[in-house]
């Protein structure tokens, strides 16, 4: 038995999900479709992106904000620089039933959801105004007189 080998059997974390749907084998993943990486928020459940569409750039490397009310906050979806995720393999099991995993194929487009936050600003009123012009003066008159 090889070093990375267990007899035990994987059992998922607290949380987790056993995913329904089409499996995702190595044979599914053909040369005519893509495989996208979506990264979320540690607490956001990726059921929130359900039934979204959005025009994609022509260019794979192009680039993309989409903006996004989830849970009474905002968001962007974005593209993510492809340098960012080529280093990154996805294992996907060989078979249907496999518990062999092989590398599947690279990333073609990744996108991460962030949460976009309004910084406000100071609005200046007139006696705002005022009182800069009053420090201005002041430290023009001290420079004056240190001359």
């Amino acid at each position: 038995m090889s070093d990375y080998e267990s007899e035990e059997e994987f059992v998922l974390p607290p949380g987790f999900h056993v995913a329904k749907g089409g499996a995702i084998t190595k044979d599914t993943l053909t040369s005519d479709r893509e495989l996208w990486l979506f990264r979320l928020p540690k607490d956001m459940d990726a059921s929130v992106l359900d039934g979204l569409s959005f025009k994609l750039p022509k260019d794979v490397n192009g680039s993309l904000q989409v903006p996004l009310e989830i849970q009474n906050k905002d968001y962007a979806l974005k593209t993510m620089d492809s340098n960012m995720t080529q280093q990154l393999v996805n294992l996907v099991p060989e078979t249907v039933e496999g518990k062999k995993f092989v590398p599947g194929k690279p990333f073609t487009r990744s996108f991460s959801l962030v949460q976009t936050l309004s910084i406000p600003t100071k609005k200046n009123t007139q006696e705002d105004e005022e009182e800069e012009k009053e420090h201005v003066k002041k430290k023009a008159k001290k420079s004056k007189k240190s001359t």
